[in-house]
């Protein structure tokens, strides 16, 4: 599920981030992964959190047909 807030003034924006991390990591119990198209950059282990036990096969994917690293982002998929 994902989960965002909105803020209408730039001071609301720390508070609302905290609360949006606070829920994320209180509902962890109650869930299998994160979504992965819903990135984010707080979580520390997001290989286990997007892929799980496929993250090691998609590294072996990403580097037999996307060797060239074209598809990068900070949480994207790293070559070996």
């Amino acid at each position: 599920m994902p989960i965002f807030a909105t803020w209408e003034q730039p001071e609301g924006a720390g508070g609302s981030i905290r609360w949006v991390e606070d829920f994320r990591l209180a509902m962890l119990p109650f869930t299998k992964g994160v979504y992965v198209n819903t990135p984010d950059l707080s979580i520390k282990n997001w290989p286990d959190a997007y892929f799980s036990c496929n993250f090691d096969r998609l590294m072996e994917v990403k580097a037999e047909y996307f060797a060239k690293n074209v598809f990068n982002f900070p949480q994207s998929i790293p070559l070996f």
